[in-house]
């Protein structure tokens, strides 16, 4: 028996080690927008504590700007429902993937006679 993988299998393998690239950095994608929307939820909770006219500061590029909280608070939400809903696309992204990947180890096990690939 020859211990040499098929071609068909060798392309699978290279395309699950392929995919399992791309759902780390998808991955590390979802990790970042959760970190920005917890800063986000942050600043919206220190902001809660002024009164709506009071003035702020808002860093804009390398200068801070004065603005109103209520006006920062709009600007926030408003960013963070954006984040939410690209995190929910990445996240169904990350399921898909999950499942793809799955299914290739299934047909790249059964193509090896039930052995565990690594």
């Amino acid at each position: 028996m020859s211990t040499e993988m098929p071609q068909a299998v060798r392309n699978q393998v290279i395309r699950l080690q392929q995919m399992q690239r791309e759902l780390q950095a998808l991955v590390l994608r979802i990790q970042q927008f959760q970190l920005q929307l917890r800063e986000i939820d942050n600043a919206i909770k220190e902001l809660n504590k002024v009164s709506e006219g009071e003035r702020v500061y808002k860093l804009s590029g390398p200068i801070l700007v004065s603005v109103t909280a209520k006006e920062v608070l709009e600007e926030l939400k408003s960013k963070r429902e954006s984040l939410e809903i690209r995190l929910k696309t990445l996240e169904k992204q990350e399921n898909l993937l999950r499942k793809h990947i799955t299914d290739l180890e299934k047909k790249i096990n059964k193509a090896l006679g039930g052995q565990q690939s690594t």
